[in-house]
């Protein structure tokens, strides 16, 4: 007997997609009232999701060199 299941994969990534979007519009729905605290709510969610960038200029410094 065959059963049609989704590869982990998939199942992960699509797991992983509505979570984000739960978060997301949890975010929203709890910060729409007051507009600056749905920037802070979204900055918090971008800042929470979106891994950070390694920084443009590295000092390349040499200490007791």
């Amino acid at each position: 007997m065959r059963t049609h299941r989704l590869p982990p994969t998939d199942f992960s990534s699509q797991l992983d997609h509505l979570l984000r979007k739960k978060s997301y519009l949890h975010t929203w729905h709890t910060y729409q009232p007051d507009h600056t605290h749905h920037l802070l709510g979204t900055i918090k969610f971008s800042v929470y999701f979106v891994p950070p960038s390694p920084p443009a200029h590295k000092p390349t410094r040499t200490w007791g060199s």
